[in-house]
């Protein structure tokens, strides 16, 4: 941990006398010297924090950074990182009230506007969020984090053309993110575009072959593009990862039912029974089902 040195050495040199006199001391600032010294403390204060924000012992982190702010109550970059540490506890409000304090000093303050547009995105307070993220971006924020949460944001308030838009900008930075091409092609999807949604969803494969959630997307988008079987496989493949993904049966029995192998189709939602007996959407499965075999 690096601390903030502030050392004030006041050196007087008088010239030797022949006779002994008292040493003649300038006057000292006190003022000056007490709010040097709160500053130090306030720096050490601080840095403890980040120590501790950095081991994820969020409490500690924050009592540090309220030390600092006792010292220096103007010390912006405390209030910032203790709200980071009030975030990390999912104390949103309180982390959105602290940020604000930090913009109205410093309105371009991009890092501020980012964390405050994640708060709202995890209180999901869309509009809020995607507004601060494009204050965020706007002011010079390079991360991909802002572009990828904005995307996010505007695919759950249904805006899927914004969401590619953000999604895309955020794969310019972060080119090796399954993650962000698994959400433009569930955003494609949602388009009802499935060749580029497939075309994302096996990008995704090639930097996470081991995910089920992109295997049973995948599968999905193929099923609406009427390629059952290779719907099928990639449901099949999310099963082999994770063998209690009752979407993935529940998928995959679907598309049995489209190739009217209706016995596998039977097998695939007792087994999304078996997972999930609350899931609802099997229900409404089966009943199409038996109307499909009274046909």
């Amino acid at each position: 941990m690096k601390y903030l040195s502030i050392c004030l050495l006041l050196l007087y040199l008088t010239p030797a006398k022949a006779q002994v006199e008292e040493d003649i001391q300038p006057p000292v600032d006190t003022a000056s010297t007490l709010i040097l010294a709160g500053n130090q403390e306030a720096e050490i204060a601080y840095n403890n924090g980040v120590q501790f924000l950095s081991e994820k012992k969020y409490a500690e982190a924050m009592a540090a950074f309220d030390e600092a702010l006792v010292h220096n109550p103007g010390f912006l970059r405390a209030r910032q990182n203790k709200a980071v540490a009030l975030s990390s506890l999912e104390h949103y409000p309180k982390a959105i009230d602290g940020l604000k304090i930090v913009i109205t000093s410093e309105p371009q303050n991009n890092r501020a506007l980012y964390a405050i547009g994640a708060a709202y995105y995890q209180m999901g307070e869309l509009p809020q969020a995607i507004e601060n993220l494009s204050k965020a971006i706007q002011n010079g924020y390079l991360g991909f984090e802002a572009f990828y949460l904005s995307g996010q944001a505007a695919f759950r308030q249904g805006d899927y053309d914004a969401a590619i838009a953000s999604f895309t900008l955020a794969l310019r930075t972060k080119k090796d993110s399954w993650e962000i091409y698994n959400d433009r092609g569930s955003a494609y999807r949602m388009q009802e575009k499935y060749t580029e949604a497939i075309e994302d969803y096996k990008n995704a494969v090639l930097l996470n072959n081991s995910s089920p959630i992109i295997y049973n997307n995948l599968g999905s988008a193929y099923r609406k593009k009427g390629e059952l079987d290779a719907a099928i496989l990639n449901h099949s493949m999310a099963i082999q990862i994770d063998s209690r993904n009752y979407l993935a049966y529940n998928n995959r029995g679907s598309a049995y039912i489209d190739k009217k192998l209706f016995d596998k189709a039977i097998d695939d939602f007792r087994k999304v029974i078996e997972i999930e007996p609350n899931y609802a959407y099997v229900s409404s499965f089966i009943r199409l089902l038996v109307k499909t075999i009274l046909l």
